[in-house]
């Protein structure tokens, strides 16, 4: 009888690993960097993605926004890959958004609605710097507790 209960236990711990397999709580390395787009209508807009942190820049005089990274979902897509991100600010707005990454020119996003205006990388160091009209400081990585704690 035990055994049974631990193998059925088991078994359900594995379907629901199964499950969630193309889900984790970090951005893939191919998505960090800092992106803008050249479409006149988001001119000084621009995504700055950490594993761990997105930060969106609405060109407006406002601060950007801060989101902490709550899961990523991945899903290949013709050639590409369909991110569903889930984020948080720190006000505890949740945010959803979904890029289709695809590889080519070193990386390209667009988000799922409108699919036809391409966000690039910056491939000078990411550095933010580039932003235009202001200059962001990059987000501290979270550092791993120390050992023994």
């Amino acid at each position: 009888m035990k055994i049974g209960r631990m193998l059925s236990t088991l078994l359900l711990l594995l379907a629901m690993l199964g499950c969630h397999h193309n889900t984790t709580s970090l951005l893939p390395a191919r998505l960090v960097g800092f992106w803008t787009t050249d479409e006149p209508r988001y001119e000084g807009r621009f995504m700055e993605l950490y594993q761990a942190y997105v930060i969106i820049g609405t060109g407006s005089k406002e601060a950007p926004t801060v989101q902490a990274v709550s899961s990523v979902e991945a899903e290949p897509e013709n050639g590409s890959t369909l991110y569903r991100i889930t984020s948080t600010d720190m006000t505890g707005v949740q945010y959803k958004m979904a890029l289709l990454y695809t590889p080519i020119n070193g990386g390209e996003l667009r988000f799922r609605h409108p699919e036809q205006i391409v966000w690039r990388r910056h491939t000078e160091n990411n550095d933010p710097a580039a932003a235009p009209s202001r200059a962001i400081t990059k987000t501290p990585q979270p550092t791993p507790p120390k050992a023994g704690r």
